[in-house]
């Protein structure tokens, strides 16, 4: 089977970037021919891919492009790599409408099936609004993807995006959802647990520094823990989504009075993530916006319990090791009651782990190999 790929993998970059780097380096592995069409990917990256075997065919900037200039240009070049390549099925690995109306329009002129990897409901939903106003044009481009989407099987990283889609009149017609659909990298996890690392945070959050992520939220808990507990230290391993969030967090941490207590550790990858991770002792991510957390498996990899907001996405963590709260109040009752019993922590602790094992790469790269799968399967059962 020769698989066309379009995908814009990053290691550094968002959660989907990130899973597309990794599954596309696993899929490797496994017994199928995959070409790659990138988009706007770092050409170190492309490099980096193409050296562990990945046959990224072309890497296309659409950087300062119109979207709509850069989807044909997106068509007209995978089409010739279908016609060249002998090219059984196109794969889109995003929900942007700029991901799959390649897709859809090339796989429409020639004749093949094809089918979308979801990883978000953001990118779908026309409603969304990045503005005072919503945009026509984006609001059309994404309503065509919407529509083109459901005259296929689609496959979701999570039912939360389903949940989400529904509540808006626009759920998917034809989907499943991928059986493990992310990895961890459980040997470099494993020699920063085995370092046995002093605990010297208190609490930890990880992922993009954004009001969406609740960052404000986190600020309110450590004010509030401190006043009826103890001091507590408090790790951030991520960057701010911009400077102005940036100077409005830290003002609020200087009018708290909590300043010193936040470590501010920045943006970091692999083993340094994760052994400064092991250095804290539960892990809080009071997010609005989720649909599958990497970060609350990777914490929950690293052992540490999760605090989570009572939302859709907490429900798929199926272990004690996630603890699910609906108010502010409840966030700090639970984080006092977890750093007063260090036992209760070693309980949870083992949970996680166990429950994080089952997620890796060569398994997530297997369950996306069902996937297309069960897509061509699909086709050819409407045919």
């Amino acid at each position: 089977m020769n698989v066309l790929i379009i995908s814009s993998p990053n290691i550094k970059g968002r959660g989907g970037q990130v899973r597309s780097y990794y599954v596309l380096k696993h899929l490797s592995r496994i017994p199928i021919e995959n070409y790659v069409v990138t988009i706007d990917t770092p050409h170190h990256i492309v490099n980096e891919l193409r050296n562990s075997g990945i046959n990224i065919v072309n890497n296309i900037s659409c950087n300062g492009s119109e979207i709509n200039t850069c989807i044909a240009k997106l068509v007209r070049n995978i089409i010739k790599h279908i016609t060249d390549l002998n090219i059984d099925m196109v794969v889109s690995h995003s929900e942007h409408p700029l991901f799959v109306l390649p897709a859809f329009i090339s796989s429409a002129l020639s004749n093949i099936p094809w089918t979308v990897i979801v990883q978000s409901h953001m990118y779908i939903n026309p409603y969304l609004s990045y503005g005072r106003y919503v945009s026509i044009t984006r609001f059309l481009r994404t309503m065509l993807a919407l529509r083109a989407m459901n005259n296929t099987l689609v496959h979701l990283v999570s039912d939360v995006i389903q949940h989400e889609l529904s509540r808006l009149g626009i759920g998917f017609r034809n989907y499943d959802v991928l059986e493990i659909p992310v990895g961890l990298d459980h040997e470099l996890m494993k020699l920063c647990l085995n370092a046995n690392q002093p605990k010297v945070y208190d609490l930890a959050f990880m992922g993009a520094l954004a009001v969406e992520k609740g960052i404000y939220d986190l600020l309110y808990i450590v004010s509030k823990v401190v006043r009826e507990y103890k001091p507590v230290r408090l790790l951030l391993l991520g960057d701010f989504s911009n400077p102005y969030e940036r100077k409005k967090f830290i003002d609020l941490t200087r009018r708290l009075g909590i300043e010193e207590m936040i470590i501010y550790a920045g943006y970091k990858v692999g083993m340094e993530k994760y052994c400064e991770l092991s250095k804290a002792r539960v892990f809080l991510f009071p997010s609005y916006v989720d649909v599958l957390s990497i970060s609350v498996l990777e914490a929950l990899g690293m052992g540490l319990p999760a605090i989570v907001w009572d939302l859709p996405y907490a429900h798929q963590f199926r272990t004690n090791a996630v603890i699910r709260v609906r108010s502010r109040r409840d966030f700090v009752n639970k984080v006092i009651t977890s750093l007063r019993d260090q036992a209760y922590i070693e309980r949870l602790s083992k949970e996680a782990r166990s429950f994080a094992m089952q997620y890796t790469w060569d398994a997530a790269a297997n369950s996306e190999y069902k996937a297309y799968i069960k897509s061509l399967s699909w086709w050819y059962r409407r045919s």
